[in-house]
């Protein structure tokens, strides 16, 4: 699992990547492929937890969580790139989206696997 998610981890933030060189070098092509990525990794993820889970957390829930922290962040560096005053508020934003998701994940977890996480 833990090389699993590295991988999956590792992946989305090469994709982020992507989606800045295209923003960088005005490319549409290159924030569409970003944007594919992305929505490739959201499914990914949300496979490797609902499995993780014991499907407690469903993968169509777990993607559709992503999307508002995928779409700030993206946000953000549309901002960061273009010099924007509103930059470091829209970056604000797309980090406070990972509380919820975490406090989601680990219900989940918690659930599925009561025998190993004691509150």
């Amino acid at each position: 699992a833990k090389t699993q998610f590295l991988k999956l981890w590792n992946d989305h933030i090469g994709f982020f990547v992507t989606y800045i060189k295209g923003d960088l070098t005005h490319s549409a092509a290159l924030k569409k492929q970003a944007n594919t990525q992305l929505d490739g990794y959201r499914a990914g993820f949300g496979a490797f937890v609902e499995s993780a889970t014991n499907k407690a957390l469903p993968a169509d829930a777990v993607a559709q969580e992503l999307v508002g922290h995928i779409q700030t962040l993206e946000a953000a560096i549309d901002a960061i790139v273009a010099g924007k005053a509103n930059a470091s508020s829209l970056l604000s934003m797309a980090e406070m989206h990972m509380p919820g998701t975490a406090a989601a994940l680990a219900k989940g977890i918690a659930t599925a696997k009561p025998d190993v996480i004691k509150s």
